[in-house]
């Protein structure tokens, strides 16, 4: 207390320095800075992914005209040359185009990108403006497309044989022409080849050689419906691929060989560009509808190989060459009329398959083994270390086709039923899969089994345990779709019993 009666006054902190008020304020400053660029960053790149379709924003919807296209842009004038236009562009996105509304365009569907595919800068007018695609891998492609006035068209497939989506604009005016090209499933990835034309080109027959085109092969033109690189034991094999043949080049007239038949297109329909030491290399096509079609094939040496019937009972064409050298292998299928057209699938393989194995040169209806048609005793799925193992089923043998004239393997006997008894997808890498019927009543029976690539597999006696009733045992089987048919040695025969499908070591002789 001082002199005066009072408390002493107690001493007052310093004030905090002027530097350390700096300090914090720089801190603040960065992280603050560092937030708004995060953010800056991340709506950016939100914009691209949404234009792109690679982002779905529920609460936004549509597509983004005139918007930078995800493949770029073409410029075209009426009367352009060549004729037609083509870039290489690739198929698919995220957005569902059937849950939009796109004017009062119709049959619109496919999974696109937000952002235009592709956009065409138009310069006409012209009477009318064709856009069509080809898929490289023969996929089944949509099409959408937004004039400049901002009317919508949509396609699936041209209306053809073929799966490419085919649009004409009429009266087509100057501007930009936005267009999507969409896949069935979500994502896509497929590569396809983007048409414009004035003439009157279609997904059959893309470059115009089937319409007064030159009327003799052209050797330097790129294939119509793709190419692939294939060396020693490629896989999956059979490689396959499906487009259209036929054209309006005579080809008996090119004096290729005495086998060398069928009117084909100028261009190739298809190219394999083949390395490997292989001692055979098979090519074959199969048609859809059962026509009968040649093969013309064209080898790295330059040399023709053909082919019409690859026997007596079958229109499917089949070509051999006997160690393949590496390089360009060009492919053209050919029909019996100009003009003709035959949807199919193209088949390369280094095995003995034919065209009898992959259902080719059958006789049509009931007489045949149709892996098309829905199981009579319904489907699974299956995979590794699938509950129960093994899954079993009860089946009814029998049926009214004779198999062994089907020509499916050497141990592919019995009568069967025309649709799959059974089918299974497998799912799983087990190094093996065993497949085997067990009759009721202890009658011989016999299995067939269709897997995928579509290869048979057959069996009339366990090899394992040697009673009646059949195994099928497949090695390092494949995943994708098995269809399983229960063959009795009589046609008016037929008989209950049960079927097992197993990773495990179980046969008819030996179940849980």
């Amino acid at each position: 207390m001082n002199a005066y009666g009072n408390q002493p006054m107690q001493a007052q902190p310093p004030p905090p320095s002027s530097g350390s008020k700096k300090w914090i304020g720089w801190v603040v400053g960065i992280i603050g800075g560092c937030l708004i660029l995060a953010c800056c960053i991340a709506l950016i790149a939100g914009i691209v992914l949404y234009t792109q379709g690679k982002l779905n924003l529920p609460f936004l919807s549509g597509l983004s005209p005139n918007t930078a296209a995800v493949n770029g842009e073409g410029s075209l004038v009426t009367g352009f040359t060549p004729d037609p236009y083509t870039t290489t562009i690739t198929v698919g996105g995220t957005t569902d185009v059937s849950t939009l509304t796109l004017g009062s365009a119709t049959g619109c569907v496919g999974f696109v990108t937000k952002a235009p595919t592709f956009s065409l800068n138009w310069t006409g007018p012209s009477a009318q403006l064709r856009i069509f695609s080809v898929a490289m891998t023969g996929a089944d492609t949509t099409m959408i497309v937004r004039d400049p006035s901002g009317n919508w068209y949509c396609n699936d497939d041209s209306g053809d044989i073929s799966w490419g989506p085919m649009i004409d604009i009429f009266n087509a005016g100057t501007g930009q022409y936005d267009i999507w090209l969409g896949s069935h499933t979500s994502g896509g990835g497929d590569s396809a080849t983007l048409y414009v034309t004035e003439l009157a080109s279609s997904p059959v027959d893309p470059t115009g050689s089937n319409n007064g085109g030159t009327g003799s092969l052209d050797l330097g033109a790129d294939p119509t419906y793709g190419t692939t690189d294939l060396s020693d034991t490629f896989l999956p094999d059979p490689f396959q691929t499906t487009f259209a043949g036929g054209g309006s080049v005579d080809i008996s007239s090119a004096n290729l060989g005495p086998d060398c038949t069928g009117y084909a297109a100028s261009a190739p329909d298809y190219r394999i560009n083949y390395s490997g030491n292989f001692q055979n290399l098979r090519i074959f096509f199969v048609s859809e509808t059962g026509s009968d079609t040649t093969l013309i094939v064209n080898d790295a040496t330059g040399g023709w190989l053909c082919n019409d019937d690859f026997n007596s009972d079958s229109g499917d064409p089949l070509v051999d060459i006997p160690n393949p050298a590496t390089g360009q292998i060009n492919i053209r299928v050919g029909t019996y009329s100009s003009g003709d057209f035959a949807s199919g699938t193209l088949y390369v393989t280094e095995t003995s398959l034919t065209p009898a194995d992959v259902g080719g040169g059958l006789p049509g209806g009931s007489a045949t083994l149709d892996y098309s048609l829905d199981p009579t005793y319904g489907s699974a799925t299956i995979g590794d270390n699938s509950t129960p193992d093994p899954y079993s089923i009860d089946v009814t043998s029998g049926g009214s086709v004779e198999v062994s004239s089907l020509s499916l393997g050497p141990d592919c006997t019995g009568f069967a039923a025309n649709a799959p008894n059974f089918r299974f997808d497998y799912a799983g890498s087990a190094s093996r899969l065993r497949v085997f019927y067990v009759a009721a009543d202890g009658s011989n029976t016999t299995l067939i089994v269709n897997g995928p690539g579509a290869i048979w597999y057959c069996n009339d006696d366990d090899p394992v345990s040697g009673t009646t009733n059949p195994m099928v045992e497949i090695s390092a089987p494949g995943t994708g779709q098995y269809d399983v048919w229960v063959g009795t040695f009589g046609s008016i025969n037929s008989g209950s019993g049960t079927l097992y499908i197993t990773e495990q070591d179980y046969t008819p002789s030996h179940l849980p």
